[in-house]
């Protein structure tokens, strides 16, 4: 089977290999919030994910959206287990500065925090000004209404990219308003 396996020292388990080929590719328009325990290799999934749509040529420009300190952690694995010309390149205040997230790049990471605090950076990553056909949110449960500001990155991202991954270890933690605020970046016609 041709994948972007193919030339990467990734051996997925068989749970990562039935969410990324078993449910999440075959929707190309996918909209998607992956639960699953902690540990259990949810970059990994996303990264796969993202790698597997652009092979397709389904994604050309995508975005991780994660906590600050897993920035480093989401190039390294990327890099790493999903290499190749096209790794994770770091959206700073200074990439913005300097007008580079449209230039030259097609696979951006930036921190939760940089976006939710730094309107200049929320501004460069719209998705109307950025042009992301792919969004991936690591550590999703943070962008409840409680959190206005994650929220609002959220909200920003998801409101008019096609293809929204959500992966978290929480998703519910037992109030059904805040999962249905996560749920709604999945697909606010439903929630």
């Amino acid at each position: 089977k041709v994948s972007a396996l193919a030339a990467s020292p990734l051996v997925p388990y068989p749970h990562q290999n039935r969410a990324v080929y078993g449910a999440m590719l075959p929707q190309l328009e996918l909209r998607f919030l992956l639960a699953d325990e902690p540990g259990t290799g949810k970059t990994i999934m996303g990264g796969l994910w993202l790698r597997e749509m652009q092979r397709l040529g389904f994604v050309n420009r995508a975005l991780v959206v994660c906590p600050a300190h897993l920035v480093t952690k989401w190039q390294n694995d990327f890099e790493r287990f999903l290499g190749g010309p096209r790794s994770l390149r770091r959206i700073t205040a200074d990439t913005v500065r300097e007008h580079a997230v449209g230039v030259g790049h097609d696979m951006w990471v930036v921190s939760l925090e940089l976006a939710g605090m730094n309107q200049s950076v929320l501004e460069a990553i719209d998705p109307d000004r950025a042009g992301w056909d792919a969004v991936v949110f690591d550590e999703a449960h943070r962008m409840t209404p409680t959190a206005a500001q994650w929220h609002r990155v959220g909200m920003t991202l998801a409101r008019t990219t096609p293809r929204v991954v959500l992966m978290t270890a929480t998703p519910h933690r037992g109030n059904e308003w805040l999962f249905r605020a996560l749920m709604h970046l999945v697909d606010p016609s439903v929630y």
